[in-house]
């Protein structure tokens, strides 16, 4: 549980925006990816998915001018399907590359897929099947990710959370299931061991495969797959989806975003497809709407004030927040105004 009430100032959308091209400009990012980069960190500060947002700047930026990035590259081209070269850029960089480069082959032969091995933290895989989405096509990714899951009733370490997400054109907004192969992500509990809170029972064994609610000993540990074995499973055949495939970017071979050694070599898969080849445009809202409206209406449980579907809360607090501005922990505006000293630009905010 919480042991805290988070210290947070209201910052807005406009700020982090001109604070990040601050931070970006300093790497000597061309404005191109400087936007890429930006729109998807800060989309996630808007969508209430704050363990992937502005805080991830730093780490990002610290990972670009260690590793200068290479051209990213199509190495195997079969019509639907193309293999590409990440040439070690940033994963937002290399993705929405990627789920491009799907959604133009979908919309030439209904079906495209990339799959891409030497790239790095992609941020929220919700991104960039909603951006599928929003042309009307189903998206679908899924990524390796730091190893940090042991086999079920093991004690060792051997696949990562591996993240995957589904997005559904709806009715009145996409429908995008995001979700990784664990209970929590480990930016969560990381926020949880900034902001000095205990973590929930069911999160994370520590080292010696016993439960705790130490997030420090949850970082050095296991976290626990979602579902038991189910999460393991879904886990497990990401790895052979993606890094099999590629015969690299496995789990094992990943390192943390702030671990400036050697490059992360994170594989990704990117799925569109066109909804149209099998009904009409008409046809797809209209089932859409029905479907969803008769979601809506189920009977709620005592407690209850709505019912959500996949990606709802965060297309609320998308509203919310776009009016209202962002909430950012004191905690984080810390760790980011300490990096503005660091390399020589105005504080975020002062506090």
């Amino acid at each position: 549980m919480e042991t805290g009430e988070r210290k947070e100032v209201i910052l807005s959308e406009d700020t982090l925006w001109k604070w990040g091209k601050l931070v970006l400009d300093d790497c000597k990012m061309p404005v191109y990816e400087q936007q890429l980069v930006l729109d998807e960190v800060i989309d996630c500060n808007l969508r209430g998915i704050d363990t992937h947002g502005i805080n991830l700047l730093e780490n990002y930026a610290r990972r670009y001018k260690t590793f200068p990035p290479k051209p990213i590259e199509i190495v195997k081209d079969f019509k639907g399907v193309c293999m590409v070269n990440g040439g070690g850029n940033l994963g937002v960089v290399v993705s929405v590359f990627c789920m491009d480069k799907a959604v133009e082959r979908a919309k030439e032969y209904g079906i495209g897929m990339t799959m891409v091995y030497d790239s790095s933290h992609f941020g929220a895989a919700g991104y960039y099947t909603r951006k599928a989405a929003e042309k009307g096509y189903i998206g679908y990714c899924c990524s390796t990710a730091l190893i940090d899951l042991a086999p079920w009733g093991g004690l060792e370490h051997i696949v990562g959370k591996n993240p995957f997400s589904i997005a559904f054109p709806g009715d009145a907004f996409p429908v995008v299931l995001d979700i990784a192969c664990s209970v929590t992500a480990r930016n969560r509990v990381r926020t949880y061991a900034r902001e000095g809170w205990k973590i929930p029972d069911g999160w994370a064994l520590d080292k010696n495969g016993k439960p705790t609610n130490d997030p420090n000993e949850a970082l050095i540990g296991l976290f626990l797959p979602m579902g038991g074995h189910k999460g393991i499973g879904i886990a497990v055949m990401i790895e052979y989806m993606i890094a099999v495939v590629c015969g690299t970017g496995y789990s094992s071979q990943i390192c943390t975003n702030d671990n400036l050694t050697t490059k992360q070599n994170t594989a990704h898969m990117f799925v569109a497809i066109d909804p149209h080849c099998f009904a009409s445009e008409e046809s797809i809202k209209e089932q859409a709407r029905q479907f969803s409206e008769k979601y809506h209406k189920v009977k709620k449980q005592d407690g209850v004030e709505k019912i959500y579907l996949p990606g709802e809360m965060e297309w609320d607090c998308y509203q919310k927040r776009k009016k209202e501005g962002i909430p950012v922990s004191l905690a984080i505006i810390k760790e980011l105004d300490a990096y503005a000293d660091k390399i020589g630009i105005a504080h975020i905010c002062d506090i």
